[in-house]
């Protein structure tokens, strides 16, 4: 199991077209007519399992992409002085 936070670069669209880049992740998923039916933690189950750590690492740097922006957006970011770091 995977955890994905609900943030807008981790939707399910996004992650549909991540995961479609594998050829087989096809076979694992519903025609697109039922893909609304699915909820959105079993497409990230089974996207996982079929690709794996691509997948996590994919996520893991949305995530921080993320972060970085609304840090950066909200003026988050601190300086520190090159002799202390």
């Amino acid at each position: 199991m995977l955890y994905v936070p609900q943030y807008e670069n981790l939707n399910i669209e996004r992650i549909l077209v991540t995961a479609r880049k594998n050829p087989r992740i096809n076979d694992f998923l519903p025609e697109d007519r039922d893909m609304h039916k699915v909820p959105r933690q079993w497409l990230i189950n089974v996207t996982y399992t079929v690709l794996g750590e691509p997948f996590a690492g994919w996520v893991k740097g949305e995530i921080e992409s993320r972060n970085e922006e609304l840090a950066k957006k909200q003026n988050l970011l601190i300086e520190m002085d090159p002799q202390i770091a």
